[in-house]
């Protein structure tokens, strides 16, 4: 029984509440990554449909085994900081991220995934490169 919350791949039945493809032309069409990346079609929906894609502001760069579990949104919500208030301005950027985070926290936030972490080894870039590809394809 599906959990009351949570969203599935209406293909595979894959749990995709973190990250998920929404058919922007049919009407409770849900695709996992990798059923969207297949081309998958059920009932009147059809690959080359236009999509939305919803990351529930869950999904991380690192993986859900970094510290502090930083989602997409507050990633990026740190970048803009950092490029709005300028580097150290730590309490305004972690005002600017959301309550939830100190400005310790985005300090070391920052400096040991971008500055000092090797994030090749680590962020999920083959997720992101492969989502990049399919919106270029489908473009």
């Amino acid at each position: 029984m599906a959990e009351l919350g949570k969203k599935y791949c209406v293909y595979c039945l894959a749990e995709v509440s973190s990250l998920r493809f929404r058919c922007t032309e049919c009407t409770d069409i849900e695709l996992c990554p990798e059923c969207f990346s297949a081309g998958a079609e059920i009932g009147p929906h059809r690959r080359w449909h236009g999509y939305q894609l919803v990351d529930g502001g869950r999904f991380t760069l690192w993986g859900a085994e970094a510290e502090g579990g930083w989602s997409s949104r507050e990633e990026q919500l740190l970048l803009d900081a950092i490029e709005q208030f300028g580097f150290g301005n730590w309490e305004d950027m972690a005002t600017h991220v959301g309550a939830s985070r100190t400005p310790q926290e985005v300090m070391e936030h920052y400096i040991y995934q971008w500055l000092n972490n090797n994030s090749l080894d680590t962020c999920h870039f083959e997720m992101i490169m492969r989502l990049s590809m399919i919106k270029m394809l489908r473009l």
